[in-house]
């Protein structure tokens, strides 16, 4: 879940909207994560009663020229994902950090 800046519609209406689309759907559960690396804590999943189900594992971030890349961005150029692979293609504009285990949460249905 993604809100730009000044956006119209609170989050927990986009959260209410996804939750009745699932319903319609069938889903019995939805499962989604809060990113502690953007600031997210998930507390308007809490507030709209969604359980915490524990957190992920650590993770490792790619970082280039200090952004932050997915690694399937850096897969559909490169056709790799490999560490090694991708630091001889970018050399030291490439880092490696770990990013905080995120925490997870469950809306049942």
């Amino acid at each position: 879940m993604v809100g730009m800046p000044n956006h119209a519609w609170a989050m927990s209406s986009l959260m209410a909207q996804s939750v009745r689309e699932c319903r319609k759907r069938g889903y019995k559960e939805i499962i989604t994560y809060a990113d502690p690396w953007n600031g997210n804590t998930g507390k308007v999943y809490l507030a709209a009663g969604w359980l915490p189900s524990g957190t992920t594992s650590k993770d490792i971030v790619y970082m280039l020229d200090g952004e932050r890349i997915a690694r399937r961005t850096l897969y559909d150029r490169h056709g790799t994902q490999s560490r090694a692979k991708m630091k001889e293609m970018y050399g030291d504009r490439l880092r490696f950090e770990v990013a905080p285990p995120k925490p997870i949460f469950v809306k049942v249905l």
